[in-house]
């Protein structure tokens, strides 16, 4: 057995999964330039960039996501406690103009006049998401894997398409109270946090408007590919798609784990179901998008959409810990943070969570041993 599988199996135990799906992929022999080769470099190098934008939903804060979640430290214990290689590549400078009232209301095909009125600041969402997406390309060429910090959800639009641009079979594991599936002609809102996976799915492409500010984008993620985990509040219009009556997840096949399949299974066993169907014996790259308002509203209130009834933080730093056990990640995306909500108390706790999260998704041990060293605290 070569020694990357000695390696992994000496650190991570004895998860069923990630044995099956690495050895498998030792036996295979991948060369350097290949997904699993290159994964396991990059699991010591990591690239941060903040997407402070805020014109996919209307609440103001969510900018500030970025600049809180650096606040919390987890880079520091990321390269002082693991010594890991982490590049902060900066905040994408979107050029935007002050926020300024939409008037409106955002009528979807088929509404009182017929006629319908684009998503909300459409023209600032896509310009923003072509830069994310060059950032997380660039950041993965870098060999590094990229963790883009956000602002909105929208900004997952420019954040996977960017990661697809690098690997052309990508699977999406979407942690999320929220569908976030609207289409251009369904959404009520016109808030473009709603609409992110419908306009990166490839078989959505023909249930969408077309814009031109989005012409530099490809859908190209395929729905067998996708992985709902924690979803309890789907917006009415994303069971409606088209002239079916029967929700888009459902229509597409996407797999999808709501908060009742996480209670009757358990979080362990939902998250190595959702890996090994998006990607089966770990053959394809995953790109993770963590939407903070998966967490139940008790432990985190600092976001615009927080729900009832989530994951607890232990459950959260579960579901991480497989996902970087299995050495699939190759990008992530932790989105909706917004420290304007809430009191001052409640800012702090977000933080706290914010640093475990962040922390034990690239590979702290909440035993507080990591390959044989013994931690500092968080």
């Amino acid at each position: 057995m070569n020694t990357f599988v000695l390696h992994l199996k000496s650190n991570f135990g004895c998860n069923k999964f990630l044995k099956s799906s690495l050895l498998l992929r030792a036996k295979l022999g991948f060369t350097a330039r290949n997904f699993s080769s290159k994964t396991k470099f990059q699991q010591t190098r990591i690239g941060v960039v903040g997407a402070p934008l805020d014109r996919g939903q209307p609440k103001p804060g969510v900018e500030l996501g970025p600049s809180t979640c650096r606040e919390s430290g987890f880079i520091t214990v990321l390269t002082k406690a693991l010594n890991l290689d982490v590049k902060d590549y900066g905040d994408i400078d979107f050029g935007l103009s002050p926020r300024s009232p939409v008037s409106g209301t955002y009528i979807p095909t088929g509404g009182t006049d017929g006629v319908p009125i684009k998503p909300k600041y459409l023209e600032e969402v896509a310009s923003a998401n072509r830069k994310i997406s060059d950032m997380v390309s660039k950041i993965l060429r870098d060999d590094r894997i990229s963790l883009t910090l956000g602002g909105d959800h929208s900004v997952a639009i420019g954040s996977v398409h960017g990661t697809s641009e690098v690997y052309k079979d990508l699977a999406l594991l979407w942690v999320d109270a929220h569908a976030d599936i609207n289409t251009t002609p369904t959404s009520l809102t016109g808030n473009m946090h709603g609409m992110p996976v419908s306009f990166i799915v490839e078989e959505l492409k023909p249930y969408m408007d077309k814009f031109a500010q989005f012409d530099w984008l490809t859908p190209r993620i395929s729905a067998k590919n996708i992985a709902y985990i924690g979803l309890r509040d789907v917006d009415f219009s994303e069971r409606l798609l088209g002239q079916y009556n029967r929700s888009a997840i459902e229509m597409l096949g996407i797999t999808a784990y709501s908060m009742k399949e996480v209670d009757q299974l358990g979080i362990r066993s939902v998250i190595q179901m959702a890996l090994e169907k998006i990607s089966p014996g770990g053959s394809r790259p995953v790109h993770l998008s963590f939407d903070i308002d998966s967490l139940d509203d008790t432990e985190v209130i600092t976001t615009g959409t927080a729900v009832p009834g989530g994951l607890t933080l232990r459950e959260a730093n579960i579901l991480l810990e497989e996902v970087h056990n299995s050495g699939l990640m190759v990008a992530m995306d932790f989105v909706e943070v917004n420290p304007k909500l809430g009191s001052s108390e409640n800012v702090t706790r977000t933080i706290n969570v914010i640093r475990q999260l962040l922390t034990v998704a690239f590979g702290y041990n909440r035993g507080g041993v990591s390959g044989g060293r013994k931690l500092t605290a968080l």
